[in-house]
């Protein structure tokens, strides 16, 4: 048997420390993933597992206390 994991992976540098929200959200508006993390001042990495979620277009937001990054991820 084999687990296949899909996941985004995100690389980003932060100019500060700072605690970071992170969501994927679908065409509908619904939120269907949520993390929080810390980031260091400096390079950082995380990943977000899309396992679970159907294909689509979704929008990907990055949310700092500065604002808020938004991308489209299509899986």
């Amino acid at each position: 048997m084999y687990v296949v994991y899909i996941k985004v992976n995100l690389d980003f540098t932060s100019q500060k420390s700072d605690n970071i929200n992170i969501s994927l959200i679908d065409i509908t508006g619904k939120l269907m993933i949520s993390k929080k993390l810390h980031a260091l001042s400096g390079v950082n990495s995380t990943d977000v597992n899309t396992s679970q979620l159907p294909s689509g277009i979704y929008i990907l937001n990055i949310e700092t206390t500065d604002g808020i990054i938004r991308k489209q991820v299509v899986k």
